[in-house]
């Protein structure tokens, strides 16, 4: 997504280096500036359409950055030949030399935006839905084990205070009705 987003900045700096070149670029210093600047996005558009093109598995978002990148190089054509315009005949010269050229380019680059962001919308869904499935996944383990470990103190409880208890109160009933003859039996040493 970061690198679709710096590659349209990229390319929307680059037409606006060649409106640069069209206002600025009256003197030779301005005009190699400007275009140097503009050759220099050219550039960076390419590196980050190369970069979109070996991250992106969608088929149909790498068809489209195939297709920017050639509507893209033909672009870097025509303004060139738009330069030469320029320089034979002005900025108005210049200027329709180039006129639309940039359209298919955003278009396509836009197209493919919108692919790669549908894409990763859908992974962040179905990212979300897991990580909401494990977490009820976990609460319900999380209930299972506090059941059983209830049950198991409910069974520890029983055996080591209850069971004694009344075997105690079985031997003190003995007592009390004068049996002495049954022993008191103890099987801890903890009471």
């Amino acid at each position: 997504q970061t690198l679709v987003l710096s590659t349209q900045l990229a390319f929307k700096e680059q037409v606006q280096e060649w409106k640069n070149v069209l206002l600025r670029g009256s003197d030779a210093t301005a005009l190699d500036k400007y275009w140097g600047s503009f050759e220099k996005q050219e550039r960076k558009v390419q590196e980050y359409a190369d970069k979109l093109l070996a991250d992106v598995r969608d088929s149909a978002a790498r068809e489209l950055i195939g297709q920017f990148k050639k509507a893209h190089l033909e672009m870097g054509a025509a303004y060139r030949h738009g330069l030469q315009a320029y320089k034979d005949g002005g900025s108005k010269a210049g200027d329709a030399a180039v006129k639309g050229m940039d359209r298919a380019p955003t278009e396509l680059l836009g197209k493919a935006a919108n692919e790669i962001r549908s894409i990763a919308e859908g992974k962040s869904n179905e990212a979300y839905r897991g990580a909401v499935r494990n977490i009820w996944l976990s609460l319900g383990m999380m209930g299972v084990a506090i059941a059983l470990s209830f049950a198991l103190f409910l069974v520890l409880v029983q055996r080591t205070i209850l069971t004694p208890a009344r075997q105690l109160v079985q031997d003190l009933e003995q007592l009390a009705k004068g049996n002495f003859s049954s022993p008191i039996r103890q099987s801890t040493g903890d009471e």
